[in-house]
């Protein structure tokens, strides 16, 4: 376990101490890799990149079946996404009410929904993604709901806090869904055997006593070693000041 920390892949259990920290080591080498990309390729028509990306995606997810280090391989099959969010921002696709029309997102809501149920589970950490232009379809045109539903609701105090505290979030929470799923017998029993109503019940339970309990980690860890978030105190000072 300590060797594949190091190697910073969550395949085949190779975080099973933490499963979710696969994420950290994927996204450092996302960001540094598109980093150069976009800089070499500045001069490059961005749709040709687009193209080049998602053959890159198709590719690697058809024909490449070795583990790179530091989740490279999420950098192959799922730059295509990173990059439409970076052009995303440049253009201000989301800052322009024009695009907050409900059929827009009616289609595009329709249009995902479609194509992930036909290509069928998928699972990033182990590098499927089932049929590749389904899973291109499907999480673009979800990704878009989301985001412009997201604009759409009025602000949040609540909801932005917890918005500001994700990292403490994909940390803590995979502990707390273990506890539920694998130690407590009766609660993990309920959620696979019991009726909808109540498996619903509970999964919403679960999510927000998760959300708590990590955001109180998160807390406790920024008052004692914050660089373990990537903060240091002063920044934390910052931020509590505008919080109060």
């Amino acid at each position: 376990m300590v060797i594949n920390i190091f190697y910073g892949n969550g395949n085949n259990n190779a975080l099973k101490q933490n499963s979710a920290l696969w994420f950290l080591p994927a996204m450092f080498s996302m960001e540094f890799i598109f980093y150069w990309v976009i800089r070499i390729t500045s001069k490059l028509n961005k749709k040709i990149l687009l193209l080049l990306l998602m053959i890159i995606a198709i590719v690697s997810d058809l024909f490449l079946n070795v583990y790179l280090p530091f989740g490279i391989n999420t950098v192959l099959n799922m730059g295509l996404y990173f990059y439409i969010g970076y052009l995303s921002k440049i253009y201000n696709i989301f800052e322009s009410k024009k695009y907050y029309k409900w059929y827009y997102i009616l289609l595009l809501f329709t249009l995902g929904l479609l194509a992930a149920l036909f290509n069928g589970s998928a699972f990033p950490i182990e590098y499927e993604y089932g049929n590749t232009i389904l899973f291109i379809i499907s999480s673009i045109c979800l990704s878009f709901v989301i985001i412009w539903v997201s604009c759409i609701i009025e602000k949040n105090t609540l909801l932005s806090f917890i918005g500001k505290k994700t990292m403490e979030i994909l940390i803590f929470h995979k502990f707390l869904i273990v506890i539920f799923q694998t130690k407590i017998r009766l609660i993990s029993s309920l959620l696979i055997n019991s009726n909808f109503f109540v498996e619903i019940f509970l999964s919403i339970i679960i999510v927000i006593l998760t959300i708590v309990v990590s955001l109180v980690s998160g807390l406790v860890i920024n008052k004692i070693c914050p660089f373990l978030l990537g903060k240091n105190k002063i920044v934390n000072k910052k931020v509590d000041a505008i919080y109060c």
